[in-house]
């Protein structure tokens, strides 16, 4: 649990939420961290096997369906699933407005990594989230402690750029039509699969 409640804490999308201004136009309103943050629980181990998976398809299921158009809402879903005693399912449901598949997996990284620090007996606090001016001002500022003919050979750039070029000739030289259909087959023979298996 305070795995979770530090990475809200350092994550201020994990705190957010859309708000309608007097001039009726959205904007994003950041929250202050709760001083306790209890992660929604759902103990299954004392159901069957089955029992348990049924429960958890039907919470997938119907997380798949989850709105978060609401306003003043915040824009993700969590419940910390019980299997046995030593085994436990986050669910994470994350609106893309605030996390894409890229930015979902740096949050992952970054429970699991908090998770595995506080285990270890770790009292430091995590690190503050960069702003977007710095990293703005990284970029602008180009590479460090690197020559451009380095970076060169080192990524092979000059390949790239020639083979770039090829691709970009090969292009122009068979111009295709707009895919609009995509015909493929499966050989179900190399399934293994027999005529009482589902497909």
């Amino acid at each position: 649990n305070q795995a979770f409640v530090d990475v809200v804490r350092r994550q201020g999308l994990m705190r957010s939420s859309l708000q309608r201004n007097f001039m009726n136009k959205h904007r994003w309103l950041q929250h202050q961290t709760p001083n306790s943050l209890a992660l929604p629980y759902l103990d299954l181990s004392n159901l069957s096997l089955s029992a348990r998976d049924n429960v958890v398809e039907a919470l997938m299921a119907a997380e798949y369906e989850a709105d978060f158009d609401n306003e003043n809402s915040i824009m993700f879903h969590v419940v910390l699933i019980r299997h046995q005693l030593n085994r436990c399912t986050l669910l994470f449901n994350l609106d893309h407005s605030i996390f894409d598949n890229m930015s979902g997996q740096v949050l992952r990284r970054q429970l699991i990594n908090r998770y595995r620090s506080l285990r270890g007996g770790s009292t430091a606090s995590m690190p503050p989230v960069r702003s977007f001016n710095e990293y703005l001002n990284q970029i602008n500022a180009g590479p460090q402690g690197i020559t451009p003919q380095q970076m060169i050979e080192q990524f092979e750039l000059d390949k790239y750029g020639e083979t770039k070029l090829v691709v970009e000739n090969h292009i122009v030289a068979n111009q295709q039509k707009k895919i609009s259909q995509l015909q493929y087959k499966v050989r179900l023979a190399d399934w293994h699969i027999s005529d009482d298996d589902e497909v």
